[in-house]
């Protein structure tokens, strides 16, 4: 395909940045993903061998540089470059217009419980977890292939995800649909809000709460957090 043959920075530019899944890829990068099955997590839909494709042209591009490292078997290492760096704002830049522009509906119609809960996974404070092992379990009432997904923390800073019963009894309990607990993860609605319609065991309802507050990366949340846990403090006193 021709690219738009201007002198125009922005569009030269857009030849290789806007071609279908490299923002996203770059995305995955900014947030620490550096192998490849790292990437593929973030980006569910993507074929591995588009992937490929995708990473030697943003490699021959000077954007991202690849690394083999040898401990018993070659492992494939990517990381930004200076030029990669540099489209962190770029991509920030972007995610603002489109949260500020796009309709909340559209964006949660987009939900997907693969990369939802792979995004919980990567922003936890591991550091502001009580250091002991912990199981949180999600159970998302209209999901039909995965409905139950399974966070796993062991100290200091393991944090296993999957689908598949780990064998353990569950700390926390949260049970929702996958649109809700995306609307919270984006900031569409507030924690108090989400608990009207989520189902959650009362005794361990106040440490959901306390969790949330402490390990989600998203802190502009926080203060709704407290609000939560007051009003449930509240409502087992009554």
């Amino acid at each position: 395909m021709s690219g738009y043959n201007q002198f125009c920075p922005m569009a030269m530019a857009a030849e290789l940045l806007c071609k279908r899944w490299n923002l996203i890829i770059l995305r995955e990068l900014h947030l620490g993903s550096t192998h490849f099955n790292e990437l593929r997590r973030g980006i569910p839909k993507i074929s591995p061998t588009l992937l490929s494709l995708r990473l030697k042209e943003l490699k021959t591009a000077g954007i991202i540089e690849g690394t083999t490292i040898l401990n018993g078997k070659a492992t494939s290492s990517y990381s930004l470059t200076q030029s990669g760096r540099e489209t962190f704002d770029v991509i920030l830049a972007l995610g603002n217009w489109g949260q500020n522009w796009f309709e909340q509906r559209a964006i949660t119609g987009n939900s997907e419980p693969e990369l939802l809960m792979w995004d919980l996974q990567r922003n936890i404070f591991c550091d502001q977890l009580p250091q002991r092992n912990l199981v949180i379990q999600f159970i998302f009432s209209n999901e039909k292939q995965y409905p139950k997904w399974w966070l796993l923390f062991e100290p200091p800073s393991s944090i296993d995800l999957g689908h598949t019963d780990p064998g353990f009894d569950p700390d926390i309990i949260c049970e929702t649909d996958v649109e809700s607990l995306t609307n919270l993860h984006m900031g569409f609605v507030s924690l108090a809000g989400l608990l009207k319609q989520t189902e959650i065991d009362r005794e361990r309802g106040s440490m959901l709460v306390y969790f949330a507050e402490k390990f989600f990366l998203f802190g502009s949340l926080w203060l709704e957090f407290l609000k939560a846990e007051k009003m449930m403090q509240m409502g087992s006193s009554c």
